[in-house]
């Protein structure tokens, strides 16, 4: 199974990768030394021991290298796959798709379904705005028409 993380900056997916790594002893691969570097320091001062992560362009060398045993990365763990995948085929990425096949699952995180449902609330507080719109619309309609019933008793006095 896949598990995607669809998350803002800064909002903990790498920390996920760091435990992730940890309790399923897998290697993280990222977009280059420099973050494997910094990961592997987040992980030290996390406490958790993981296989130190590596830069995908290294990651293809290692396994292109004779008598590599493939079955050491059978699964692997991908931080910033946009970035590994822009790096791996030496463009910008300008869009992607990713196929949902029983075997994907959106991590813990923004899902989403819950971007659909900060749709649904959006439409739902434009729709409250339009009734209180309407509302103050009839409440100065109603304080016309008592001021204008106030006048007409006033003028009678």
């Amino acid at each position: 199974m896949i598990k995607v993380f669809y998350q803002p900056r800064k909002s903990g997916k790498t920390k996920k990768m760091i435990e992730m790594s940890n309790k399923l002893n897998q290697t993280i691969i990222v977009n280059n030394r420099t973050m494997a570097n910094l990961i592997a320091a987040q992980a030290e001062d996390m406490g958790l021991i993981i296989h130190r992560p590596i830069a995908v362009m290294d990651y293809i060398n290692l396994i292109n290298a004779d008598g590599f045993n493939h079955r050491k990365l059978e699964s692997v763990l991908i931080d910033e796959a946009q970035m590994v995948l822009s790096t791996l085929l030496k463009s910008r990425i300008t869009a992607m798709t990713i196929t949902e096949w029983n075997d994907y699952e959106v991590g813990e995180g923004v899902e989403y379904d819950a971007l659909d449902e900060l749709n649904d609330v959006k439409n739902s507080l434009a729709e409250e705005v339009t009734l209180l719109k309407q509302l103050l619309t009839l409440k100065d309609n109603e304080i016309d028409r008592l001021n204008k019933t106030v006048d007409r008793l006033a003028s009678k006095e």
